[in-house]
């Protein structure tokens, strides 16, 4: 009976060590792949901008490579078509309400919806 209690112990024992241990890996990981992100960001701005901007530019370039070899050159027109309708609609309603032109805004988000429309009936994904 003692033997099965010790055993139960030391694998409560054995389970709270590992799980410090794990947390510790994590905040030594996190540690030293933050801090040097956040030492450049501070000391210079705008390489680091730079530096992010060309990370996520080149992972949109790979993405669109990807699709486009996935799906094809129609498809994926229609695809950034689409896409495109729906972000310059956004960016105008947005730029329209900014400058005070609320009613341009409001009536340009009916035809953001035909646009779109138009580009998906019209031209069928198959």
């Amino acid at each position: 009976m003692i033997k099965n209690i010790a055993k139960g112990y030391r694998s409560l024992i054995t389970s709270t060590v590992k799980i410090l241990l794990l947390i510790a890996v994590c905040a030594g990981l996190g540690l030293s792949l933050v801090y040097p992100l956040w030492k450049w960001a501070s000391s210079s701005p705008e390489s680091y901008t730079f530096a992010c901007l060309c990370l996520l530019a080149a992972a949109a370039v790979f993405i669109a490579i990807r699709s486009f070899m996935h799906l094809g050159a129609k498809k994926w027109l229609v695809r950034l078509a689409k896409l495109a309708t729906v972000l310059a609609g956004l960016a105008f309603i947005i730029f329209s309400v900014i400058r005070g032109n609320r009613l341009l805004a409001f009536a340009s988000i009916p035809l953001v919806f035909i646009v779109y429309g138009l580009l998906a009936i019209g031209f069928k994904e198959r």
